[in-house]
């Protein structure tokens, strides 16, 4: 591998040859071309791009010769000035030394000598379009393109981008006019802070929207309702969400209470929606929460869901079973049984009840055969279910109907069904 490094080393030291400039060679291997500097114990070497250092002890020979610059110079006063491939070799070597500026000087003086030299053109950036030659630039303008930010595109996409750099310059302009008036209203600035709250209340710009949004998770109460004034501003579906989400669950009473003002006001259709899915999850804050958010928003269309959710069942927990030894030192499950109901058994003149037995088996009733003792699910209601009762439902439903049935999900479904018509003639919740 060594000698293969070596070997490495040689041809490069080769392919410099005379014309080239100072040349550094470690002891690991490695060459560098440039200008040396040496000093007591270092040994620095500048090329085109980077200045490095080295201790002596890691330098194995240098060999000095004339920088890159020189030899351009030298070979440039050689060549004539109608020898375009001398023009353009030199800035190749030029390019290749990284000395660019140089190197698009050879280029130009190549095709000064020959105004049809393609490589150096091209080197230039220079493309063949219609028979002559071109810059990139005019390529692209006579291929109907414009630039933009740097980029080449089609004046439909201008306007995009630009349309779209100026939305975010709004945006990010917004967010600094709402930081600084809720830092003013959080923090109570005297002869500020009122007129932070008024100006803020005020904002309806599409741009502050997002910002307003943000700022929903503010610890200040007095932001966070003065942030719910300007959200009425808005009839985007954002706005109406970030209302619901305060109105479900924001610490503060007045918040919650401010938060469904504004939906009320908005009507939004999305927010409604959401409202009645959370009736579904499976967690008593969040149906009492959604009632109330349901009853401030005050649609019609959801009167049949809070009198499905007026009140529901939640099985006790079932009480610790002890097992039962037997003879054969056998555990047995031993359940509490009670009469559930009363089964008809007819006979010739006969008319009897025979007892339902059911037992309690993990939250939940289930028969008890007398006959082979298989367990069946019996679909009543279990014997000391827990009923939760929506307080926030009924509430909802009596102001939005006039009527008081209490929690009897029979007598309001009846009366819904009779009354239905008239609620469908109602109109629609505003947009």
């Amino acid at each position: 591998m060594f000698k293969n490094l070596r070997l490495a080393v040689l041809v490069v030291l080769a392919l410099i040859g005379a014309a080239a400039g100072d040349v550094l060679r470690l002891k690991s291997g490695g060459v560098f071309e440039g200008k040396v500097t040496e000093s007591e114990d270092r040994v620095t070497i500048e090329t085109a791009h980077l200045k490095v250092t080295f201790y002596r002890s890691e330098v194995a020979d240098i060999r000095y010769g004339p920088a890159p610059v020189e030899v351009y110079r030298t070979r440039a006063d050689k060549i004539e000035t109608s020898d375009a491939e001398g023009w353009y070799q030199l800035g190749i070597y030029a390019t290749g030394k990284g000395l660019y500026k140089l190197a698009e000087e050879a280029y130009h003086k190549a095709v000064e000598a020959d105004p049809d030299h393609g490589k150096a053109r091209l080197e230039l950036g220079y493309e063949r379009l219609d028979g002559e030659w071109v810059t990139r630039d005019e390529a692209m303008r006579r291929g109907g393109l414009v630039r933009f930010a740097g980029r080449w595109v089609t004046p439909e996409e201008a306007e995009e981008l630009a349309a779209v750099a100026d939305a975010r310059t709004r945006v990010r302009e917004a967010r600094s006019t709402v930081r600084t008036l809720t830092f003013m209203i959080a923090n109570g600035i005297p002869d500020k802070s009122s007129q932070a709250r008024l100006k803020l209340s005020g904002l309806s710009d599409p741009a502050a929207l997002g910002p307003l949004v943000e700022e929903m998770s503010n610890d200040s109460v007095a932001v966070r309702l003065t942030i719910l004034q300007a959200l009425m501003n808005y009839r985007e579906d954002a706005a109406a969400l970030a209302a619901l989400d305060a109105a479900m669950w924001d610490p503060s009473a007045e918040v919650r209470y401010q938060a469904r003002v504004v939906l009320n006001a908005l009507q939004n259709e999305l927010s409604l929606r959401t409202a009645l899915g959370a009736l579904h999850v499976n967690d008593d804050d969040t149906r009492f929460r959604a009632s109330e958010v349901l009853g401030a928003i005050g649609d019609p269309r959801a009167i049949p869901y809070l009198i499905k959710h007026l009140y529901w069942t939640r099985p006790r927990q079932a009480p610790a079973r002890q097992p039962r030894m037997t003879r054969s030192g056998r555990s047995r499950r031993v359940r509490k049984t009670f009469i559930i109901n009363y089964r008809v058994k007819v006979a010739a003149g006969v008319v009897a009840y025979e007892p339902v037995i059911g037992g309690l088996d993990r939250g939940r009733v289930v028969l008890m055969n007398p006959e082979d003792y298989e367990d069946r699910f019996y679909g009543f209601p279990i014997e000391g279910d827990q009923r939760i009762l929506n307080y926030s439902a009924l509430e909802a439903l009596k102001a939005m109907t006039g009527a008081d049935f209490r929690f009897e999900k029979g007598t309001w479904r009846n009366w819904y069904l009779t009354n239905a018509a008239r609620f469908k003639k109602l109109p629609a919740p505003a947009p």
